[in-house]
């Protein structure tokens, strides 16, 4: 699978930033197991459920297939101080919840035909309640992506108002 920057991901290089990005974390066998084509394949993808959310300004051109870049600025609450979105490319927030996201379909192989969870299932003498399916978005990705997103993103972030 071709990773091409601005087409389905967010830099170039992606394989190998992504690999460099893993290679100092805890958490990450599943990553290791993998082999470059599903790394690339869940790469795409999560860089993709990153991509369909809804962000603070607007694209950079008419013409871009991606979310960024974008033009204006958001609150970044660790920082304190807004920061305007980079003019090429994609924020360094935005590259890294694709990457947990990416790291996250690897670890739930099946989290996007999920098809829900369930209070209560009894078969017999086994009674399971409140068996839940992992997270389709993580929290991890949502707190990278929080002060990028617009309103109405579930509640996910704080708002704030220039004044």
């Amino acid at each position: 699978m071709a990773l091409i920057k601005g087409k389905n991901v967010y830099e170039s290089n992606a394989l190998e930033k992504a690999n460099a990005y893993f290679a100092t974390r805890a958490g990450t066998a599943a990553w290791v197991a993998a082999d470059d084509e599903t790394r690339e394949a869940v790469i795409v993808s999560g860089t993709s459920i990153v991509d369909n959310k809804s962000y603070l300004g607007y694209a950079a051109s008419e013409t871009q297939t991606m979310a960024f870049p974008r033009v204006g600025s958001y609150l970044d609450e660790r920082l304190g101080r807004v920061v305007a979105f980079p003019t090429t490319g994609a924020p360094a927030r935005a590259i890294a919840a694709a990457y947990e996201m990416a790291l996250h379909l690897l670890n739930n192989d099946d989290i996007l035909e999920s098809g829900g969870s369930f209070k209560k299932l009894e078969v017999g003498p086994i009674v399971l309640e409140g068996v839940r399916d992992a997270p389709s978005i993580p929290s991890v990705v949502y707190k990278l992506l929080a002060p990028l997103l617009a309103r109405g993103n579930g509640g996910q972030r704080s708002l704030w108002r220039a004044g």
